[in-house]
């Protein structure tokens, strides 16, 4: 099956735009939480905070790979130093497969959380919102 250009084109934004439909965390930023029942917006507050959680792990695990290029430096001036040229070489080697690796996983970081970035400011849009029904609710 052979696809031309702009029907490949044309997929793919319709793959990200499916992938966009789907953020719930990302409409309540674009949109407002005014359209989500008070039950949605507490599970909306869960998935904020499982979301951070995760990211956050992730987000130390790429850290440890951007300052492993540190060490590998290190490692290699070492080697140079004992003599050990190969060893030198091999450690000098993987300081630009490293910095692949690193930005690799911050590419992923940004596809996989889209929302992270913002996490504060949607908490903060959803309690207001809560806080806003809460008091309408006592009016009554």
């Amino acid at each position: 099956m052979r696809f031309r250009l702009s029907e490949y084109l044309l997929y793919r934004q319709l793959l990200r735009l499916e992938r966009e439909a789907g953020d719930e965390l990302l409409q309540v930023l674009e949109g407002g939480p005014e359209y989500y029942s008070n039950q949605e917006l507490h599970l909306l507050l869960e998935q904020l905070k499982r979301q951070v959680k995760e990211a956050n792990r992730f987000n130390k695990k790429r850290l440890v790979v951007g300052g492993s290029i540190s060490l590998w430096i290190g490692a290699s001036f070492l080697c140079g130093a004992l003599g050990w040229y190969l060893a030198g070489y091999l450690f000098l080697s993987l300081v630009p497969l490293t910095a692949i690796a690193y930005l690799a996983t911050t590419i992923a970081m940004h596809r996989r959380f889209r929302t992270y970035k913002h996490s504060r400011l949607v908490e903060a849009i959803i309690f207001q919102e809560l806080e806003r029904r809460r008091k309408d609710a006592s009016i009554f």
